[in-house]
């Protein structure tokens, strides 16, 4: 199964618990995001919601 989302990084959920997946992303970085303290917050909070939602086996963050 395939499935495309676009959304809040911080209402990350996971679609197919207990199932293996792949994360794709292309997350903000440098001028499209504007601030370093916002892509650091950002970036904070996408790590945060794929180790609670995702992480099983050997995650490689």
């Amino acid at each position: 199964m395939i499935k495309w989302q676009q959304g809040d990084v911080a209402a990350l959920t996971n679609p197919t618990p207990n199932e293996v997946g792949t994360v794709i992303c292309n997350p903000p970085y440098g001028e499209r995001l504007g601030t370093t303290p916002a892509l650091i917050a950002l970036y904070s909070v996408f790590g945060q919601r794929l180790k609670k939602e995702l992480a099983v086996g050997m995650p490689r963050f």
